[in-house]
């Protein structure tokens, strides 16, 4: 996953930072899905999904996902303007 990111983003950013990030997200007010809306508007589906892949293996550094991580991250795909399936596929691999 590093690796993904590092090339996206041509930085290096630490797993432990990423994971900071997306736990005081899910933690946020519902504000967020607003955030996350506003700021892919300009990405495609691939860009969306890629973003949906990154949360979650963000998350899964730490451990595998519980249920509730899990239907967070659908919320945020959802509000991205990804589809249940779409996430949920992403999820499942």
């Amino acid at each position: 996953m590093k690796s993904v990111i590092d090339e996206v983003f041509e930085t290096s950013i630490e797993k432990s930072d990423i994971a900071n990030d997306v736990k005081m997200a899910q933690s946020a007010s519902p504000e967020i899905k607003k955030f996350f809306k506003s700021e892919t508007q300009e990405l495609d589906s691939d860009g969306k999904t890629l973003l949906i892949q990154i949360l979650k293996q963000s998350l899964e550094s730490e451990g595998p996902l519980h249920d509730s991580e899990q239907r967070r991250i659908i919320e945020l795909g959802k509000a991205i303007g990804l589809r249940a399936k779409q996430v949920q596929a992403v999820l499942d691999v």
